[in-house]
């Protein structure tokens, strides 16, 4: 079989070669261009009148390609893929705890933290974030529904239980904390 498939291709070779190599024995010669020019001399030295006019000189700026969009490649199955969303900002545990503790201190004084609420806080919050992570990375597709339900479900109780420590919705601690905290997700 591959033998066959080599023959193909070198005959389609050949064949290649032969028309492209003909090309200029079927091409009739030029006629002379002026009947009264002289045999011996080139045709670029005669003057020859030209059937196109010139061109005017323009003062249009020169075509600028336009600037290229913003719309992802298309996916395999004609659909365009969404963009891929920024993942969330890496935040030591630390720095997660400590604005914490600065936020029910300075704008929640009337809700005290106990380090063990405020360490089981912090882990809501990672978890929170990681999930939501995972929940923005994942395609909307059929194929991944049971998956963005289960993430979806698990978030859900993520943020039922920073909401029983906390005594307010994560959503609500957000705006208190202000958009600089940047410690829960955004939606």
């Amino acid at each position: 079989m591959r033998i066959v498939g080599f023959a193909l291709a070198a005959l389609v070779l050949a064949l290649l070669v032969l028309v492209i190599g003909r090309r200029g024995d079927d091409v009739p010669p030029a006629p002379n261009p002026t009947p009264d020019a002289p045999r011996g001399v080139p045709p670029s030295s005669v003057p020859v009148a030209s059937v196109v006019p010139p061109r005017p000189p323009t003062t249009a700026a020169p075509v600028v390609a336009p600037p290229p969009t913003t719309i992802a490649p298309i996916a395999r199955t004609g659909r365009m893929r969404r963009p891929r969303p920024v993942p969330l900002p890496l935040i030591p545990r630390e720095t997660v705890r400590a604005e914490l503790a600065r936020t029910f201190a300075t704008d929640l004084p009337a809700r005290r933290l106990t380090d063990d609420e405020l360490d089981r806080l912090t882990d809501a919050v990672f978890r929170m974030r990681a999930v939501r992570d995972r929940l923005d990375r994942t395609p909307d597709t059929k194929r991944h529904a049971a998956r963005i339900e289960r993430l979806r479900h698990e978030l859900t109780e993520t943020s039922n239980e920073f909401t029983s420590i906390a005594g307010m919705s994560p959503t609500d601690f957000a705006r208190i904390a202000g958009p600089d905290a940047g410690i829960l997700p955004e939606n």
